[in-house]
């Protein structure tokens, strides 16, 4: 399956996303600069795994 990992974090001071920009298929890398992260809001973020 084409995709990448994304992850959320939360502390006592908020939250923390982080994503890979890189997607692979098999040994093919499909993307270098994928962006995965996205700030909705200021006080709203979203993180998207798999293929986008």
């Amino acid at each position: 399956m084409p995709g990448a990992t994304a992850v959320g974090i939360t502390y006592n001071e908020g939250v923390v996303f982080a994503s890979e920009r890189r997607i692979a298929y098999g040994n093919f890398v499909v993307s270098k600069t994928t962006k995965k992260t996205f700030v909705i809001t200021p006080q709203v973020g979203a993180a998207c795994a798999g293929l986008v």
